[in-house]
């Protein structure tokens, strides 16, 4: 039986829409990528990303980006646009905030290396109205890093962790955003007919 593809589009549009919302408010896999392209594709993902659904997810990006509604050749449904659904959600757990738990035992870890103390209750609470909204992979990561890289025998400043975590932080959030908004923009062009341009006005245009 054939499906409607505009009941279809419309949930995917609504979901995305939500996950959306989610993502801007707040592994390591075996890949497909056999191409110089996709390998080089892959490399430039955020660390947490580098899989083969995210690689799809891109390149599916980048066709929703450079061709919907410019070319002929763009197809209206493939396979990862719904599958993406998924994927993204998963993303979503992996973008939720760390909780304080997670924020003292980062401070124990960086406090043991370096053989200090940590702060009272009360400058605890200063590095946990900090760093509180980064997700537990990015403060992972800021640990690991001041224990290799940090070269005073202190506990860093609340702002030192936060320019540590911003960058990992928003590229994850900048990308995975990116990815949702094509969808979004993606599942609108279905709704409102998906209407791909002629491959003959294109060539016609294009010698203009």
């Amino acid at each position: 039986m054939k499906q409607d593809n505009s009941e279809i589009g419309f949930s995917l549009l609504d979901e995305y829409t939500q996950v959306g919302m989610h993502v801007s408010g707040s592994g390591v896999e075996k890949t497909i990528a056999k191409t110089t392209e996709e390998k080089d594709t892959l490399r430039h993902l955020p660390m947490m990303f580098r899989t083969d659904s995210h690689l799809l997810l891109e390149l599916r990006k980048q066709e929703i980006q450079n061709q919907m509604g410019k070319s002929s050749d763009f197809k209206l449904s493939k396979g990862i646009d719904s599958a993406g659904l998924d994927v993204i959600k998963n993303d979503r757990k992996i973008m939720m905030p760390c909780n304080r738990m997670d924020i003292a035992s980062s401070l124990e870890v960086i406090a043991s290396t370096f053989q200090i103390s940590v702060p009272n209750d009360v400058g605890l609470n200063v590095y946990f109205e900090a760093l509180e909204i980064y997700p537990t992979f990015v403060l992972q990561e800021c640990t690991r890093s001041i224990c290799h890289e940090y070269k005073y025998p202190r506990l860093p400043l609340p702002v030192e962790f936060v320019s540590r975590c911003d960058p990992l932080y928003l590229e994850h959030k900048d990308w995975l955003m990116s990815v949702i908004n094509s969808m979004i923009a993606l599942e609108r062009f279905k709704e409102s007919g998906g209407v791909k341009p002629s491959k003959y006005l294109i060539d016609y245009y294009s010698k203009k």
